[in-house]
């Protein structure tokens, strides 16, 4: 899946390609407003994308599911935020008077029903995309993370942070203010703390806002300087 974006028109076009072919599956979808959506996971038959509570609003609302493959719509709803999506089962939360609701949505057959607020996120048997968790400054766990950033010698003030923990790895981004310009940067670290990477991915952003990496099939990669792909095996 390619997602490029164009700040200055304000523009994203997604698409499919498969690799082991070289062809291109499709190249558009039918999102509307489509700046404000982003990806939120893909499985073997499904793409799932998030939009956003607003302009100013890092926060997921809204999910949108296509056909992995025809890029065809499926399901989408503005007002729900996305919990999970297990084979053809989709589970989705909603803010109903005050209260939150959960529903599964057969994807297949369409059938809805409401459910009890889970425990625990079920998982597709296969996950294809891990997405990092968003942090910001007052969020619990955000000072705990800014100070195993700086066991590396990083002295910058950090104001966001994108964290992942998998496969026996951490992986962090964030966003440090450096005189009048904000700056991003990106480490991995193994199980026994060896810092594996380390770089500046982003310089002179425009904002804040998640999207630095992704994990997928054991791999992380992130866009360095708004152009260049990178990735490293676990």
């Amino acid at each position: 899946l390619v997602e490029t974006r164009n700040a200055d028109t304000r523009t994203v076009q997604f698409a499919a390609v498969n690799t082991l072919k070289n062809e291109v599956l499709w190249n558009s979808l039918d999102l509307g407003d489509d700046w404000w959506r982003g990806l939120e996971t893909m499985t073997n038959k499904y793409l799932v994308l998030h939009g956003f509570e607003d302009s100013h609003n890092p926060v997921s609302s809204g999910i949108y599911v296509f056909d992995l493959f025809t890029g065809n719509k499926i399901y989408a709803n503005d007002h729900s935020t996305f919990i999970a999506l297990a084979e053809d089962v989709l589970v989705e939360k909603l803010l109903v008077d005050n209260e939150e609701r959960c529903t599964e949505i057969n994807l297949v057959s369409g059938q809805q029903s409401i459910m009890a607020m889970p425990l625990a996120v079920p998982r597709d048997g296969e996950v294809h995309v891990l997405i990092p968790n968003y942090l910001e400054t007052g969020e619990p766990n955000f000072d705990k993370i800014v100070a195993f950033i700086q066991r590396y010698q990083i002295t910058e003030q950090i104001g966001s942070i994108e964290y992942l923990e998998t496969n026996g790895h951490i992986a962090i981004a964030w966003v440090a203010q450096q005189a009048d310009q904000l700056n991003q940067y990106l480490m991995l670290v193994d199980g026994t703390g060896h810092l594996l990477i380390q770089e500046l991915i982003g310089e002179n952003l425009k904002g804040k806002s998640p999207g630095a990496f992704l994990i997928a099939h054991d791999t992380i990669a992130f866009v360095k300087d708004r152009s260049k792909l990178w990735y490293c095996q676990l």
